[in-house]
């Protein structure tokens, strides 16, 4: 299934852009040598004021067309790009799946949402958790840019004997006209999850992301992928957060 969302890809290019993804005659770059380039960039300090999803898409963007194509479709190898900090990039043939968590401010229309300005708070007997966004997004080389997303921002509250969301807010992004549809989008369910027999109070955000090609209001769906995020903090205020996708280290 998953080389077969690399050829179909490949064309829907062809048919909805009317070119060829291959006109251009290239040397061929092994798979080992893309993910290496790939794995530099994302290490240097190239970039480094920018988030982990615009440092993926600068590099498909601007040297993606420097790879055959071809070459890496027909590549059954897989590269994990372990960035610390919960940010990893996986790359398996033309596909590149980010998981990462980002710290946001408390703007106004979060703390409209109930978030809680951390750097203007007084001490209480309960304190909040930072805010987190965690995410999944899915990249497609052979385009050039990001398909979809889909997002969890939450901030807890917690005193060491209990723990609550205090803050939560889900979303999802589309990618490359319209062939990726959305259904079943569920922002921000409230749920605990014991794991390791620690106690976490758990919010999930969570889509089924439809591929396919509309032509004159017709719906070819050719894969069905069911996605979701979560961010999770513990009574003592250890925030952690899971993605669970084809392609994710968290199952």
């Amino acid at each position: 299934m998953k080389k077969f969302l690399s050829l179909v890809l490949s064309l829907v290019m062809l048919v909805s852009m009317g070119t060829t993804a291959f006109a251009a005659e290239k040397a061929p770059i092994s798979f080992e040598q893309y993910a290496t380039d790939f794995e530099s960039f994302l290490k240097s300090a190239t970039y480094s004021n920018t988030t982990l999803p615009d440092k993926v898409q600068t590099f498909i963007s601007k040297y993606g067309k420097q790879y055959d194509t071809s070459e890496l479709i027909h590549s059954e190898e897989t590269k994990v790009i372990d960035l610390g900090n919960d940010n990893t990039v996986i790359l398996e043939g033309i596909m590149v799946y980010v998981n990462g968590v980002e710290d946001v401010e408390a703007t106004p229309e979060r703390i409209a949402k109930g978030a809680v300005d951390n750097t203007a708070s007084t001490y209480s007997a309960k304190s909040t958790s930072p805010i987190k966004k965690y995410y999944h997004a899915v990249y497609a080389l052979v385009l050039g840019q990001e398909l979809y997303r889909i997002t969890q921002e939450a901030q807890f509250t917690y005193n060491g004997s209990s723990v609550s969301v205090n803050y939560s807010d889900g979303s999802y992004q589309r990618g490359f006209l319209s062939i990726w549809q959305v259904s079943d989008f569920k922002d921000s369910s409230v749920s605990s999850i014991t794991v390791g027999g620690v106690n976490y109070a758990r919010v999930k955000s969570s889509a089924n992301f439809h591929y396919g090609l509309e032509i004159q209001g017709v719906g070819l769906v050719i894969q069905d992928n069911y996605c979701w995020v979560d961010a999770r903090c513990s009574k003592t205020g250890t925030v952690k957060g899971y993605m669970d996708a084809d392609h994710n280290l968290n199952h």
